[in-house]
């Protein structure tokens, strides 16, 4: 009867999350669920996320980088979404330079590559909650992010502006290659 009491204890602690079996290290592991971003063009008008993202660590997909995810005002959103598009910028934006091209002063007289790709939306959200994006460029492709704000540490960024805290986390896919857990700080602009 002892014996069948301890297979039985063996048993049920085995059913529980941790005694699962785990893969291997050389499993491949479980392909992440796609990116998606519905159809359309969709925010809270409330929602204040006004400023240049830039990534925590460096994020590139062969020969481009990601430089940074803008955000526009409400004005901005609510120009896009009424259909007045002037095509070089647009309430979210995400910049890419090819790192293989030669350095050329930027738009702001700073050092950058002079081949860049900036993808204008095709559709987007942006709610508290979530922000969700998706566009494409010829030279890299298909581009995807979806994530979500730290509205606390936002706040305290733009109070602060000390550039330090991670303020947006997500996934990002550029073409065929995709990055999860691409962080970003807050920076302003001038």
């Amino acid at each position: 009867m002892r014996r069948l009491s301890l297979v039985i204890v063996a048993v049920a602690l085995c059913a529980l999350p941790g005694c699962r079996k785990r893969p291997a290290a050389d499993e491949p592991a479980a392909p992440a669920a796609p990116l998606t971003v519905a159809a359309g063009f969709h925010h809270d008008p409330k929602f204040d996320v006004d400023g240049y993202y830039l990534p925590v660590t460096p994020v590139q997909a062969g020969n481009f980088k990601l430089t940074n995810l803008a955000m526009g005002s409400e004005s901005d959103f609510a120009q896009w979404e009424a259909g007045e598009r002037e095509g070089v910028f647009g309430p979210m934006i995400i910049d890419l330079e090819d790192v293989s091209s030669p350095v050329v002063a930027n738009e702001l007289g700073q050092p950058g590559h002079k081949v860049t790709a900036r993808a204008l939306p095709e559709r987007y959200r942006l709610f508290p909650g979530e922000v969700a994006f998706a566009a494409s460029d010829p030279k890299v492709g298909q581009i995807l992010f979806v994530g979500r704000y730290d509205q606390t540490a936002l706040a305290a960024e733009r109070k602060d502006r000390t550039g330090q805290k991670p303020v947006l986390t997500g996934s990002l896919q550029v073409g065929a290659a995709r990055f999860d857990g691409v962080s970003f700080t807050y920076f302003e602009g001038d």
